[in-house]
């Protein structure tokens, strides 16, 4: 992995070379999990001891060889976010148990056999602060919510603020204009008969200055990055005003708030479809992938530092879902290709059902930087049916160029705008906070390029996808993929909608497409050609 540390920031290189960073995997005929997206170069990461099929017991060393410090999970439970850790085995059932260690683009899993004997093994208890989330920013008096789990009934947990002990009970009353604005850490333990210990923490932001989170995009320095500037959204009044992005993907993380204004997300809205399905207990808000918020940032903007990197369609409304993206698994959890997909149509069907009802004020676009290589036909006909109700579904085509029929499902459907991935020459390296914005002349189009790894087929329409700049887990990285120039048609959509009110699917797609600059490759390629923000909205 390539750093570079510009002004106190973490700025990581990060090359998508599939669909999305996740963790789309397929099974072997054991059900362990194995990766079927190519990981970005030296993001890397290996569970070095135990090994699979390895028989363990008493307390065993987990090592655990990778790029950047890895999140380990045990039996789909999140421990922590280590390279080595000290597991008790006693504490779990004789048997086998998954180890997962994951980075934001790669993933490793072992099976183990853990043999102590048998015997009843008794559990700590398991602490959740259930209310406010890690990362929430509050207010005024907020209810602290704690539940505990275990085979001694009616434990009671002690809560603290700040290492202060607040009190035992499983909810709390906390009058947050006692305390300074700033971050404060809840604790919560519950200790059972046998003396076993279980905890959690969560951070939360105080901000009783009236702002809701203690920043607004209002107060920073606004700053155009160049992948906006060349397709001219800055020659343009429009924000997005009245339109709404239903993101499908990896959800948002924790710390959004950090990047993001709370009044452009619709959280009430939003979903994680592998929570509410017992695939994971992670909520929209929950991912620790990072490709969902890189692509929020992309629409809508972010905030870096003292500045506000403009997004596509600043007023836009964000709906995140956290969608199933993998394949793989054991048992109960195991997650099927026809269990993806359809989940994919669940989402777009719930994207309708809200344009129908909760958000019909709103003229809505669908966001999926996401793909995979077979087709399903609840899938197909959710699309037909988004678009049918005016309702754009914006698709990468792919990272998987240059070679020619390559674009993946969705993005083949004619239904869909397929959108293929443009760089810049002098901007493929690093090039630091200033170089973020580059100034691009005026109607200039000599350096933009299609990437070669940009998939090639049907193609509608081109943006910026190689080389951006954007949060992500942990940082901000320099992040390519068609992930990313997909997001930015979304929001030039959003724009269209504002300046030519509700129109047909066709209509717009045909008026951005009239609009496009040719860069001279052929359609397979960059589709009409190269998205202009002015053009489509003039």
């Amino acid at each position: 992995m390539k750093l570079k540390q510009t002004f106190g920031l973490l700025f990581m290189f990060v090359f998508v070379s599939s669909m999305f960073l996740g963790s789309v995997a397929i099974a072997d005929n054991a059900g362990s999990i194995e990766s079927a997206l190519m990981a970005p170069p030296n993001r890397y990461v290996s569970i070095t001891s135990p090994v699979n099929g390895d028989t363990v017991s008493g307390t065993v060393t987990i090592t655990i060889d990778a790029s950047t410090t890895p999140t380990l999970y045990i039996d789909g439970s999140r421990i922590d976010k280590v390279s080595t850790y000290n597991w008790d085995t006693t504490l779990y059932s004789d048997g086998q148990h998954v180890i997962e260690a994951k980075v934001p683009g790669n993933v490793d899993t072992v099976t183990v056999t853990v043999s102590n004997g048998g015997g009843t093994v008794n559990n700590p208890p398991t602490v959740t602060i259930t209310a406010p989330a890690d990362g929430a920013t509050i207010s005024g008096t907020y209810t602290i919510t704690v539940t505990v789990e275990d085979e001694d009934a009616g434990l009671t947990p002690d809560i603290y603020i700040d290492d202060v002990y607040v009190t035992t009970g499983t909810s709390y009353d906390w009058d947050t204009t006692a305390y300074a604005d700033g971050s404060h850490t809840i604790y919560a333990e519950a200790t059972d008969s046998e003396g076993l210990t279980g905890s959690d923490s969560n951070t939360a932001t105080v901000d009783n200055s009236g702002s809701g989170q203690g920043w607004t995009k209002d107060t920073l320095t606004h700053k155009t990055p160049w992948w906006n500037d060349v397709i001219d959204t800055d020659q343009t009044s429009y924000t997005g005003a009245g339109t709404v992005v239903v993101v499908i993907d990896t959800g948002l993380v924790p710390e959004w708030r950090d990047y993001f204004p709370e009044d452009n997300v619709l959280t009430q809205y939003c979903r994680s479809y592998t929570d509410e399905l017992g695939y994971d207990n992670l909520s929209f808000e929950d991912d620790d992938e990072g490709h969902g918020t890189a692509v929020t940032g992309t629409v809508i903007g972010y905030k870096l530092n003292d500045y506000w990197i403009t997004g596509v369609a600043e007023d836009a409304k964000i709906v995140m879902l956290r969608c199933i993206y993998w394949i793989g698994g054991f048992g109960a959890n195991r997650v099927t290709e026809t269990d993806m997909l359809n989940n994919w149509a669940d989402c777009i069907n719930y994207a309708r059902s809200l344009h129908a009802n909760e958000l019909s004020g709103y003229n809505m676009v669908i966001s999926m930087s996401l793909g995979y290589s077979n087709s399903n036909s609840n899938l197909d006909a959710a699309v037909a049916g988004a678009e049918n109700e005016g309702i754009v579904v914006s698709t990468s085509a792919g990272n998987d160029g240059p070679n020619e029929n390559t674009t993946a499902y969705p993005a083949n459907l004619a239904d869909t705008t397929s959108v293929a991935a443009a760089g810049h020459v002098g901007l493929t390296d690093a090039y630091g906070l200033e170089g973020i914005w580059t100034d691009i002349p005026e109607g200039d189009f000599s350096g933009v390029f299609i990437s070669d790894f940009s998939s090639r087929g049907k193609v509608d329409i081109t943006g910026i996808g190689e080389n951006l700049i954007l949060p992500y887990a942990g940082g901000y990285y320099y992040i390519s993929g068609t992930s990313f120039s997909c997001p930015q048609v979304s929001g030039v959509f959003c724009l269209m909608f504002e300046a030519h009110g509700t129109q047909s699917v066709s209509w717009l797609e045909g008026r951005m497409q009239t609009t496009a600059v040719d860069l001279g490759y052929s359609s397979t390629a960059q589709g009409a050609g190269f998205v202009q923000a002015d053009g489509a909205t003039a």
